[in-house]
């Protein structure tokens, strides 16, 4: 029994550790997430948190410092009151009003005051009485005097005056911000108008000092982590900006400075003197243009823009609320930090008061947030992270660990046994499924070791040779077949190289079109290669290889048959597709290929080639009279003495009967072709010796020319049979060349391809049927239909005439769909009129075979007209099959899967191919007529049919033979076992109203 090894994992590999790291990068990026969108959202609510909150801070600056200007307010109304009711008695005003002034003792707020009359008023003699007290720098009130005489400056067309004469009764104009001429104090005056009986009669003045403001405002911005200050209307600071905490140390502007100035000689500044003093959408109240152009026109100290602005500000209703907008700034001229900016303006003063507070406020508080949340985050990782690795340990780690020390218990023993786990979850259902999986696998291993065993005992009863190659070349085991192919005995193959077999690798076929982890694969392909024995010899071979891949290595199968006489039959059959056997000559077939190659030459190489048709005259005489060995033996002196005439390189063949053809490529000049024609003539006009008697000979020559006369394989044969036929009516023994005068039969043909067009648009066509019948019993078959012209003024035209126009025209899938359809109609006629059955062979073309709706309208006709698809049989020539081989097998496919018969027609005239015969799905063969006349006393055509029968026999396909015309013949077939003919013994082609079934014995 083998030792049981523990089994242990390193917690680092282990399936906890790795679901741990898993959870963990996924708290991870959890907790990322919450913080992110904590930030994001948590700052934007901050952020709108700490405007509203610095909108209330600034309303509730404002408010402040509103009260600390009505204490100049209420002094103003004060001594508006006294210089309406008192008296005018200068005594009692001297002594009354500086004790006013002083009545709050605020010296650091209030620097002076008094009463303004209007000329006259005070006194009817004096246009200036006035009764002003201002500060000393000690803090007593000292009375000036100066705005009172002549030489002094006056004050009726002051700023601070000329608009109280507009001002609403109670309320306090507010001067623009100046330094007081005599003390130079930064100040700002409350002006309250007085009248008298309905009229103005003046004003009174308080004096208010900014310095007092100033400190005020200092001291609120620290509060409020900021700064702030104050603008009058024209922009002008009331008080100056100063931060408690100011990091950069930089100049300041100072009161009565305008901000727009100072911010265009320091940069730092010009953000926010932009913004504070850029136009603002604030209404203009109804007649306040007007009341502006009056201030104007009353005095040269206020400008018109100034004028709107006091007009304004004397239009605001009292209750009207104060302007504020909020902006960010990005960096502070003073506290060098991005900055929240709260701008508010108050509507009965103008005064804009500006509130500076830092943005990192609101980033201290989210980053406070945060903090708690992550601490209570990661406390909750930790915590699920020490639950999820015990709950790992306990559900799925120790039940794994457990069922693999009994898998490696299991695996241990040489019996083998199941593993058991008392869980009921996933882990319990797994050690079931893998405990049916161990039961299947013994029981196809057993069923394998058995398939082995047979498949090693049909391997040995092969036919063809198994070898299996390893990996690495090398020959692992090889059948009996084998040993006797290749003449090893069975210990010498293991280790042997496969390429000393053949020089080929199945290693490379297998994996050419893989990767290098290939798995097993069925054959694919069969190739044709020269295999060697051990003696040294060569034979050609067809081999395949399979692939079969294992857990730890791999086997390549390969097959290998001998097909040394296959190809020797092939070859053989090849010879008679392509040769006279008569005269060992190229037969049409081939002379025609040749002549293709030529004419393409011919254009490339821009040469002259010349094309000769050679017909014997009174062949048949001599033939008929002397017997057929005689004219056989004539035919033979014929090609050697023509062999003769022609030179190195041309080619001559024997077309057909007495007609032969000459190819002539790269002709110096035309001349060479008649030489060569009257060598022939010369050379045949010499008589011969047959069976004691001498015969005389003659032919007749037509020649064309290529490119002369066309450049087209088909039309130089056309056109050399026109001048061959020349030649004969000139009183034959001569040649003749194309000539124009010959372009009249070539017409003659075009009239007839109209004349065919309109006969197939009206089927001027009929059917007669040539009966097929079983060579053994005599009985019938079938019927192959043949498809016959009614001309209107020619009569009856056989098919031989105008069948090759129709294929070259295309004209043929319109008479073939006629042709199928109509011989279905007429066999399912005669049938119901007989009471019998019958098949049916139909021709088809090469246009016909490639037509793609053939399939369906076969199966439409035989629908229509009741008839199963067993009867009709389709019958294909070598062409036809040798076009597309690949397209050809899917149709015929196709064909057969509708089960409608195949036949391959003219078989031994064409390629004669046994690889397609293979291929394709054809269950028919039918001989050639020309191997079949005189079969009874023709050695070679009886030869050739013993061939061809034999071979489809051997590939299981019933013969047909055409052309039977006598007794004898049909004794040779039947000796040859040819299940079927049809020819003039039997019966020419008839309508098949002609034919009854009493005409052959029953079946």
């Amino acid at each position: 029994m083998t030792e049981i090894q523990p089994l242990r994992v390193p917690f680092h590999r282990s399936m906890r550790a790795k679901l741990m790291l898993g959870l963990l990068v996924i708290l991870v990026m959890m907790l990322s997430a919450v913080l992110a969108v904590l930030y994001a959202r948590g700052y934007e609510l901050l952020l709108g948190r700490e405007r509203e909150l610095a909108k209330r801070n600034a309303e509730q600056l404002a408010s402040e410092v509103n009260r600390e200007l009505a204490v100049a307010e209420g002094l103003a109304a004060a001594l508006s009151k006294l210089g309406e009711n008192l008296p005018k008695d200068e005594s009692l005003w001297m002594a009354l009003v500086p004790q006013i002034i002083n009545i709050d003792g605020r010296t650091d707020l209030i620097a002076g005051g008094g009463i303004w009359p209007e000329p006259y008023t005070f006194d009817s003699s004096r246009a200036r009485r006035s009764f002003f007290w201002g500060r000393a720098p000690s803090g007593a009130l000292q009375y000036f005097d100066d705005y009172n005489t002549l030489a002094g400056p006056g004050y009726h067309d002051e700023e601070w005056y000329v608009p109280a004469r507009h001002q609403q009764g109670g309320r306090c104009y507010w001067s623009r911000s100046y330094r007081d001429p005599y003390s130079a104090e930064p100040m700002v005056t409350c002006t309250m108008a007085m009248h008298h009986e309905g009229q103005f009669s003046g004003v009174s003045t308080v004096d208010l000092k900014l310095s007092g403001l100033q400190q005020f405002l200092i001291n609120r911005g620290h509060e409020f982590s900021g700064y702030a200050f104050a603008l009058d209307r024209n922009g002008v600071l009331v008080t100056a900006p100063h931060a408690t905490h100011d990091r950069g140390n930089q100049i300041t502007p100072q009161p009565v400075e305008s901000l727009a100035v100072f911010a265009s000689t320091h940069p730092a500044y010009r953000a926010m003197s932009d913004w504070l003093l850029q136009p603002l959408p604030m209404p203009v109240p109804r007649g306040a243009e007007i009341l502006a152009e009056k201030i104007d026109s009353a005095t040269p100290t206020i400008d018109a823009d100034e004028s709107l602005r006091i007009a304004m500000q004397l239009q605001a209703p009292a209750n009207h609320p104060a302007f504020l907008r909020q902006e960010t700034l990005q960096t502070d001229p003073l506290l060098n930090e991005p900055v929240l900016l709260t701008h508010l303006i108050q509507a009965n003063s103008n005064w804009q008061l500006v509130l500076v507070q830092p943005e990192r406020l609101v980033r201290e508080s989210v980053f406070a947030i945060m903090r708690r949340v992550a601490t209570a985050l990661v406390l909750t990782i930790v915590a699920v992270m020490v639950l999820a690795g015990w709950m790992l340990r306990r559900m799925l780690v120790e039940p794994i660990q457990q069922l693999a020390e009994q898998l490696n218990t299991a695996n241990a023993s040489e019996q083998g046994q199941h593993v058991v786990v008392a869980s009921t979850d996933e882990i319990g259902l797994l050690a079931g499924q893998i405990n049916q999986y161990a039961d299947r696998i013994a029981v196809n291993a057993e069923a394998a070791e058995t398939a082995a065993e047979q498949f090693r005992a049909v391997a040995e009863l092969a036919h063809d040779a198994l070898i299996q190659v390893d990996d690495h070349g090398q020959i692992v085991d090889a059948n009996r077949a084998a040993d006797q192919m290749f003449g090893f005995r069975s210990v010498e193959w293991r280790g042997l190289p496969f390429q000393q077999l053949m020089s080929w690798d199945p290693r490379q076929e297998i994996g050419a079109d893989t990767t290098l982890d290939i798995g097993s694969r069925a054959a694919s392909q069969i190739r044709q290669i020269s295999a060697q024995r051990r003696d040294g010899t060569a034979f050609p071979a067809e081999v395949s290889v399979s692939y079969w891949r294992g857990p730890k290595f791999g086997r390549y199968n390969v097959q290998v048959s001998d097909i040394t006489e296959r190809l020797r039959n092939e070859e053989q059959v090849r010879l008679l597709a392509t040769h006279d056997v008569l005269t060992g000559l190229p037969n049409r077939t081939l002379f025609r290929d040749r002549l293709a190659r030529a004419v393409e030459r011919s254009q490339i190489d821009a040469s002259l080639m010349g094309l000769l048709l050679i017909d014997l005259d009174h062949f048949k005489l001599a033939n008929d009279s002397l017997g057929h060995e005689a004219g056989d033996q004539l035919l033979r002196v014929v090609a050697q003495r023509l062999l003769g005439c022609i030179r190195r390189g041309d080619t001559l063949a024997r077309l057909g009967g007495d007609e032969f053809g000459v190819l002539l490529p790269e002709l110096d000049d035309p001349a060479m072709a008649a030489i060569i024609a009257g060598r022939a003539l010369e050379t045949l006009s010499e008589p011969v010796e047959l069976n004691g008697q001498r015969v005389q000979m003659g032919a007749s020559i037509g020649i064309a020319l290529c490119p002369i006369d066309d450049d087209q394989a088909d039309e130089l044969l056309r056109k050399v049979d026109l001048a061959m036929y020349h030649a004969k009516a000139e009183g034959r023994n001569t040649y003749r060349f194309f000539t124009k005068e010959l372009h009249a039969a070539l017409i003659e043909r075009k009239t007839l391809l109209d004349e065919l067009t309109i006969a197939v648009h009206e089927q001027q066509f009929e059917l007669h049927f040539q009966p097929v019948i079983q060579v053994e019993r005599g009985n019938l078959y079938g019927f192959e239909a043949l498809v016959r012209w009614r001309h209107p003024t020619q009569g009856l035209i056989l098919p031989d005439r105008f069948i090759p126009i129709a294929e070259q025209s295309g004209l043929i899938v319109p008479l073939g769909h006629w042709v199928i359809s109509q011989a279905c109609a007429e066999l399912a006629a005669w049938q119901k009129r007989e009471q019998t059955q019958a098949r049916l062979a139909l021709n088809l073309s090469l246009a016909q075979f490639r037509d793609l709706d053939l399939t369906n309208h076969l199966a439409f006709c035989l629908t229509q007209h009741g008839l199963r698809p067993e009867q009709l049989e389709l019958e294909l020539t070598e062409t036809v099959l040798m076009h597309d081989h690949d397209a050809a097998t899917d149709i015929m496919h196709g064909l057969r899967a509708l089960g409608i018969g195949l036949a391959v027609d003219d078989f031994g005239t064409g390629y004669s191919s046994l690889a397609y015969l293979k291929r394709f799905p054809v269950q028919k063969l039918k001989i050639d007529k020309s191997f079949v006349f005189g079969l009874s006393s023709s050695e070679d055509s009886a030869a050739i049919c013993r061939s061809i029968i034999a071979l489809g026999h051997t590939l299981g396909l019933l013969i047909v033979a055409e052309g039977v015309e006598t007794a004898l013949d049909l004794a040779f077939l039947k000796a040859f076992r040819c299940e079927l003919a049809q020819g003039f013994h039997f019966s020419e082609a008839k309508p098949l109203n002609a034919f009854t079934k009493t005409m052959w014995p029953a079946a």
